[in-house]
């Protein structure tokens, strides 16, 4: 308990003083604070799931809510860290959290309003949405994964609607900003804004989005291959270099990948890069380039910012021992913030960016390859630990481009399994546990290739290895790695 009152108070002191943003970042300028009408929503948010666990999840345990398990979550203040899958908890409730943001952002709210609202609905939902103890994780991963991945949402949503558009370009920006955003959609048809056309200046951005889908090839160690189709949608707001400014998500870089087939989750691969400030940039001109040459120069900065980072493969539900590896072949970091700097060198033919990022992770989560009788859902370890990450970037003229994205990280588990193997697990009280006691050792490595013979249209070849170290205490210590190839066809939006 106190680690959630700890986290309260920090969003209370600190997110209100960073709240202030400009008018533009608001889906519509015209757009009056309504807390009220968010607090409405945010509990209706809650209610509906409640409803849809209840009605479709009935034989869940956690969903048989009752007035004598929502007073014991509220008085006896009897906290653990849960058994949820790993997806339910890296991915599924930050973006529950997000939506908690969303309804205080999407009605005229700042950022640090509505961080604030994320955690008061995260911490409504563990008292009184589940009859299960209330999480610690949850605590954790709801509110800071809902700030992280809300505010990408809310600013992608507010550049994709616009009021002077009519017809069919006008249905289409309205479904599109609702599909990614649905709060900011179900707040525009309250308001009538879906539909109003309005005279004034549209605001105009710093962003690229761009969307690719074609053939994945999955390959797990000890397991049968995967094949599955996939999308891939990815969007750059602003300029590292602090171009749109140096404030808070001023500058982001969100992309995510889902899976199509062979009994893949939705969400197979999740990164946020965003700006929490960044300094003047540095920009050196070339004085010894030709006259009538193009402009080459070079820029750097430095900042602070935050990572959100998921990647997950779940081997096949119908060949192969998946129950081995289910819900444990991934890797996840909520939290990670630290110092960065950026580098960017332009010429005439050739475009080279350099990104370097250090991180604390508040929380992460990576596999655990004890086989786990006792408690068959969990398949990973929760830690806290550091991280670095190198991201390159070349272009050649506007038809290639090559990038490669490294990480690596090492993650300690608090509280372990203090056992040699399976069997010993009747004997430990599960909700003082996180996992498998030691740390974790994770290399992540992402090149791609894009050709684009066309302006709007290319090509892209992209993978991704994973490589695990398990530095265990009480047994053999061992090894994992997995890998991703993709390959399709990239649109530019």
């Amino acid at each position: 308990m106190r680690l959630v009152v700890s986290i309260f108070c920090a969003f209370a002191t600190v997110l209100p003083v960073l709240s202030h943003e400009p008018a533009d970042t608001v889906a519509n300028d015209s757009v009056k604070p309504r807390a009220w009408l968010a607090a409405i929503e945010n509990l209706g948010v809650t209610g509906l799931i409640v409803g849809y666990n209840n009605s479709v999840l009935s034989s869940s345990p956690f969903s048989k809510i009752t007035f004598k398990s929502m007073k014991r979550n509220a008085t006896e203040f009897k906290w653990w860290w849960d058994e949820d899958y790993m997806y339910t908890n890296t991915i599924e409730h930050p973006y529950h959290g997000a939506i908690y943001y969303l309804t205080a952002r999407e009605n005229g709210q700042g950022i640090g309003t509505s961080a604030l609202f994320s955690l008061g609905g995260s911490l409504v939902w563990e008292l009184f949405g589940e009859s299960e103890l209330p999480s610690y994780n949850d605590m954790v991963t709801t509110p800071i994964g809902g700030v992280t991945i809300g505010e990408p949402l809310h600013r992608i949503s507010s550049a994709i609607v616009d009021d002077w558009a009519c017809g069919l370009e006008r249905v289409g920006r309205e479904v599109l900003a609702f599909v990614v955003n649905p709060m900011c959609g179900l707040n525009r048809l309250l308001r009538g804004d879906s539909w109003r056309v309005r005279g004034g200046r549209r605001p105009q951005h710093l962003m690229t989005t761009s969307l690719a889908a074609g053939y994945r090839y999955l390959v797990v160690r000890e397991q049968p291959n995967v094949a599955s189709a996939y999308l891939h949608w990815n969007t750059t707001y602003g300029d590292i270099m602090g171009a749109e400014g140096n404030g808070l998500f001023d500058y982001f870089d969100l992309g995510f990948t889902a899976a199509v087939g062979s009994h893949q989750t939705m969400l197979n691969y999740t990164r946020v890069t965003s700006q929490l400030w960044c300094s003047e940039s540095i920009r050196q001109e070339d004085k010894t380039a030709a006259r009538g040459d193009r402009q080459k120069y070079i820029e750097h900065n430095w900042g602070f910012y935050n990572h959100f980072y998921h990647v997950y493969a779940e081997p096949d539900y119908a060949t192969g021992d998946y129950r081995k590896f289910r819900n444990c072949v991934g890797y996840s970091e909520v939290g990670a913030v630290g110092p960065g700097v950026a580098y960017r060198k332009v010429t005439p033919r050739l475009r080279w960016e350099q990104q370097f990022y250090l991180n604390g992770i508040l929380m992460g989560a990576t596999p655990m390859k004890l086989v786990d009788r006792v408690h068959p859902k969990v398949g990973y370890s929760w830690g806290s630990g550091y991280g670095a990450k190198v991201y390159s970037r070349l272009q050649a003229g506007r038809w290639l481009r090559l990038s490669l994205d490294a990480g690596y990280s090492q993650l300690f588990t608090w509280i372990g399994y203090a056992c040699r193997d399976a069997t010993d697990l009747k004997k430990v009280r599960k909700a003082d546990i996180q996992g498998e006691a030691g740390n974790a050792l994770t290399l992540v490595a992402e090149p791609s290739l894009e050709l684009w013979p066309c302006r709007r249209v290319g090509v892209e070849m992209r993978g991704r290895y994973v490589w695990h170290k398990f530095n265990y205490l009480y047994h053999q210590h061992t090894t994992l790695d997995y890998a991703d190839i993709l390959a399709g066809l990239v649109v530019k939006l």
